[in-house]
């Protein structure tokens, strides 16, 4: 077994470990710039279709799943809460890369006919702006091989991205394989979507909900793996990612201005919390009983990670956060 406490071989560790950091930061530097090398009507479609990756609800389930499953996972494999960062960016990255893919896949089943397509995606905001910055940059179908080209650069990219895990070969392994599972639910939705646009002659409204659902999925379950969680606690972040933003995607409330993913995942990180003092309402009144029963699935999976975390005293734990964002953006 090798001994630490020699200088000698500490020393080596240690320029080992500089080394490793110095080629995590070139990766990073790589992929800092996702669109890079691409020809400018592609990197223009590529770019637009990715959203600032703290506005991102995927990617902030995702680093959530993490931060929690970190609390449930075994004292003896799992990572302290300094390297715990630089394991969740990539993979937070990673999952921003693949929102960007399934933006663009939407957006080509929406322009599929030529017809009106900001009226084609059915969400809670009626159009995304998402969708609208997207249309401004393209005309179907002449820039139908563009879409495609863009969104097979970044599915590429989601893969790649995980490599920059400072992780054992064996849990980058089961990352690939989870990305490997969403990317075909997500094909398989899209096959869905695109086979329902041609049989309806109405062209009527998309329902996204089940394709972002899916998203949202594979973001919880890659982050719980990240920390090696345990399997009920990893089933638990799959099903709570998965309610919430169907919950988020089927409500049909009033819209407001304010998007509502980008405030759960504010919420998430902690950006958005209830002053002190101040009782958020439930706001079940104000949801229909559809996306109702989407939360109440997504509270029963917190009430099975509540028996499995230890709790610390703290007002703003991670599982405080994903509670919150069962309540706070489907209030008044």
């Amino acid at each position: 077994m090798t001994d630490y406490s020699d200088p000698a071989t500490a020393d080596e560790f240690a320029t080992r470990q500089d080394a490793g950091d110095a080629a995590r930061n070139a990766q990073r530097q790589r992929h800092a710039e996702p669109t890079g090398g691409l020809a400018a009507p592609i990197r223009a479609l590529a770019t637009a279709s990715l959203p600032p990756q703290d506005r991102s609800l995927p990617a902030t389930l995702c680093t959530s799943a993490g931060e929690v499953g970190l609390e449930t996972a075994d004292s003896h494999t799992r990572p302290d809460s300094d390297r715990l960062g630089r394991l969740l960016e990539p993979v937070a990255t990673s999952v921003v890369l693949l929102e960007g893919y399934v933006r663009l896949r939407l957006a080509l089943v929406a322009g599929a006919d030529g017809g009106d397509h900001d009226a084609r995606i059915q969400t809670a905001d009626a159009t995304p702006e998402w969708l609208s910055v997207l249309l401004e940059h393209v005309r179907f179908p002449a820039d139908r091989d563009a879409v495609l080209l863009a969104s097979d650069h970044l599915h590429a990219g989601a893969y790649a991205t995980v490599a920059d895990a400072p992780l054992p070969a064996e849990r980058q392994l089961e990352l690939y394989r989870l990305l490997t599972e969403g990317s075909s639910a997500l094909a398989r939705r899209f096959l869905l979507l695109s086979d329902a646009a041609l049989v309806d002659e109405r062209r009527g409204a998309i329902d996204s909900a089940a394709v972002e659902a899916t998203l949202a999925e594979t973001a919880g379950a890659l982050g719980a793996a990240v920390v090696g969680a345990p399997t009920e606690t990893r089933t638990a972040l799959r099903t709570y990612s998965h309610a919430v933003m169907t919950a988020l995607t089927s409500r049909t409330s009033v819209a407001s201005d304010t998007d509502l993913r980008s405030r759960a995942a504010r919420i998430l990180a902690g950006e958005a919390e209830t002053p002190a003092g101040t009782a958020p309402c439930d706001g079940a009144d104000s949801v229909g009983p559809a996306v109702e029963s989407h939360l109440e699935r997504a509270r029963g999976a917190l009430e099975s990670l509540a028996d499995a975390v230890v709790t610390t005293g703290s007002d703003s734990t991670p599982l405080d956060r994903l509670e919150r964002a069962t309540r706070l953006p489907f209030s008044g």
